[in-house]
């Protein structure tokens, strides 16, 4: 049967590198050749899409975050701090940052259930939109194989793929090929709950058009 294949290109909240960019397009051809209808996605959601994956994460949970991390005592975000940059602290970069960020929220309650509503309507909206026979090629991150520690000086990316683990939408990552310094690039496919053997079906589906060896690097182009 055939597959709908949306092509996410454009990350509103995130900055993507133009090999990520690529990995998509590439996937994308892949799956046009084996007769499957490609178009582009345009999300200006993901614009929000971290505060969106905050808030909801928040909403379902019968504890505030600061708690959970705390293990039961409200963790204070400000004493954090200076352990987390001396290497000392319990937490990463993002649960200090969803913790700081849950705070504000408690400040201005009347913004964050916006922040969730616009998250469930997204979710909802992407259900609708792959039914059965769909799936999103979307950047697994913001840059390939980023250095050890590096990505917690740039936390906000992980929204790339924290927010469909949210929603609930199987994910699969299948590579794809690398980049000009040879560091190996991949794309998720994603699919909607309860289709995770049409995202495995149509990895296997990329990685059988697309080999390993001999495949020139990637970059934007198609």
């Amino acid at each position: 049967p055939s597959v709908r294949v949306h092509e996410v290109v454009r990350h509103r909240g995130v900055r993507v590198a133009p090999s990520m960019v690529g990995a998509v397009r590439r996937a994308g051809s892949a799956l046009a050749d084996a007769g499957a209808a490609v178009e582009v996605l345009d999300l200006p959601e993901l614009a929000l899409g971290f505060l969106m994956w905050a808030e909801m994460l928040t909403a379902i949970s019968v504890e505030d975050y600061a708690d959970i991390v705390g293990h039961g005592s409200r963790m204070r975000v400000r004493r954090q701090v200076v352990p987390w940059l001396l290497r000392r602290s319990p937490h990463t970069a993002p649960v200090l940052l969803v913790s700081a960020l849950e705070n504000l929220f408690h400040k201005l309650p009347q913004r964050a259930p916006a922040f969730a509503r616009k998250g469930e309507e997204l979710r909802d909206r992407l259900a609708d939109l792959l039914g059965d026979d769909g799936v999103i090629l979307h950047p697994t991150y913001s840059r390939p194989a980023p250095r050890h520690r590096t990505p917690m000086l740039t936390p906000l990316d992980f929204v790339c793929t924290s927010l469909y683990s949210l929603f609930g939408f199987p994910v699969t990552q299948v590579p794809v090929g690398v980049d000009a310094r040879g560091l190996p690039v991949g794309v998720q496919v994603v699919g909607a709950p309860g289709n995770d053997h049409l995202t495995l079906a149509v990895a296997a589906e990329i990685e059988r058009r697309w080999p390993r060896r001999d495949t020139p690097p990637l970059d934007a182009a198609r």
